[in-house]
């Protein structure tokens, strides 16, 4: 999250219904507004995108029932009391990631930033997450085309060593077949990147 997204979805205390609605609708990350009892207040288009369930659906309900894995329920409502009690929170003002959850029960990475904003008389509270899924499939992509290639690379060096002095047919048979089948392995990484190495006909 950029300097001007976390501004943008952060306004500053207090804010306006008209203030809050504009970072409802302008944000690029899924906003979710909680009220002081733990019941979702507002929730954005992205949000619906992110987590599964329409405004509609949304709105009025608990919000640790909707996104917020049931074993972190609990810590969740006691870290709600005591910043109600003390206005001191833990993640507050903080980038975080964490675990979400989809409609459908899919547990999800997410990047969670939470702020406290005053609407009228009540505090509200303001959070913008990111959904990291394809961002940690993007790392462990990029983790496994490291691992092909340095196979590959060590290999080569491997079959060069052997292959000084009078190389055989059969020898030059396994090293091309070992190197067919890293290649094959390298590019089964990248298809499940949604790449090729291949030009588009």
């Amino acid at each position: 999250m950029s300097v001007s997204d976390a501004e943008q979805c952060h306004p500053q205390l207090p804010v306006t219904r008209d203030g809050l609605r504009l970072v409802l609708e302008t944000a690029l990350d899924a906003v979710v507004v909680m009220g002081p009892d733990g019941v979702v207040a507002d929730w954005n288009d992205r949000a619906v995108t992110v987590f599964g369930w329409s405004r509609d659906e949304a709105v009025g309900q608990p919000m640790a029932d909707l996104i917020i894995p049931e074993r972190y329920r609990e810590a969740h409502r006691i870290g709600l009391q005591r910043y109600l009690k003390s206005r001191q929170g833990n993640v507050l003002g903080r980038r975080i990631e964490l675990s979400g959850i989809r409609k459908n029960g899919e547990e999800f990475p997410v990047e969670l930033s939470v702020s406290p904003i005053q609407d009228g008389v009540r505090i509200l509270f303001l959070g913008c997450l990111r959904d990291l899924t394809e961002h940690y499939a993007l790392h462990l992509a990029r983790a496994e085309i490291a691992r092909v290639t340095q196979r590959m690379a060590m290999d080569e060096v491997t079959a060069s060593n052997r292959s000084r002095g009078q190389p055989t047919f059969g020898s030059n048979r396994i090293k091309w077949n070992k190197r067919e089948d890293l290649t094959n392995e390298f590019v089964d990484v990248l298809r499940n990147l949604g790449l090729s190495i291949f030009p588009e006909h």
